[in-house]
């Protein structure tokens, strides 16, 4: 998470766009930035199974984090694509995502819906068990979520494509069962994609790592077809490591952020 806002914030001060790949070292549940904890995680099943805790400097809802493509992609504020305003913005990084999904397998396509969480709610605390405008649905599931952060200067956009989803995993992880919810989990979070990619990768062995893989590949062109751009493999300054370390130990690794709201 400091990474991606180094990363962002170089953006702001004339660094270039940047989409980043990534995966964790860990099972983790990240948490919007303006959710509260309390109706966000359970934290003694958290500490139980294993599971990392860490507060996203996007908004949105929460993610486990776990058999998954991860993407951040930070964004100058003069960059010409966010000249349209924020729907069309979002409509367009929607497209190009959608593009690299159909790639790779995945019948992706934009939601229109006004949204499909549990017993109707237009917002919903977990991020897979509802669905908004422009987000990727698949043969009726939700298939990636994404949320974002605009500040003076640049915009954040994560990402999270899961694999594997376990419903009932995540149901725990995060209490959602016992807050009344009408659906099942199982009903809202189906799947994943690993099920449409290892159908269709020919060059993977099926593993996790393969399979990944072979999904950024095909993000990245969707990226450069949809939004008619070339992307250049990049790495970190020294700046940029030093930077982030120390944001995530002032910001990211504190309990006062963790536990803010």
């Amino acid at each position: 998470m400091a990474l991606d806002e180094t990363i962002s914030r170089r953006c702001a001060e004339g660094g270039p766009p940047t989409l980043r790949f990534y995966a964790w070292t860990a099972p983790t549940l990240s948490i919007g930035r303006n959710q509260r904890l309390a109706e966000s995680a359970d934290l003694d099943a958290c500490r139980s199974l294993g599971v990392e805790l860490v507060r996203r400097p996007t908004g949105g809802a929460a993610v486990l984090h776990e058999h998954e493509v991860t993407y951040a992609l930070s964004l100058p504020a003069s960059e010409p694509l966010l000249g349209g305003g924020f729907r069309r913005a979002l409509a367009a990084l929607a497209e190009a995502l959608a593009q690299g999904l159909r790639l790779a397998g995945v019948p992706a396509g934009r939601s229109t819906a006004a949204g499909n969480g549990a017993g109707g709610r237009r917002r919903e605390s977990v991020c897979f068990f509802a669905s908004a405008p422009d987000e990727l649905m698949a043969e009726g599931a939700k298939v990636a979520g994404a949320a974002q952060w605009r500040f003076p200067g640049a915009v954040l956009q994560h990402g999270s494509i899961p694999l594997q989803i376990d419903p009932q995993r995540i149901e725990r992880l995060t209490g959602w069962g016992r807050r009344g919810s009408r659906a099942g989990a199982a009903e809202l979070a189906p799947g994943g994609v690993q099920r449409w990619l290892g159908a269709r990768q020919e060059d993977s062995t099926g593993a996790p790592g393969d399979l990944c893989a072979s999904l950024i590949r095909a993000l990245v062109e969707g990226f450069e077809t949809v939004l008619n751009v070339r992307l250049n493999p990049g790495t970190l300054s020294h700046e940029e490591e030093a930077q982030a370390r120390r944001l995530g130990r002032t910001l990211y690794g504190t309990e006062a952020w963790t536990r803010r709201l």
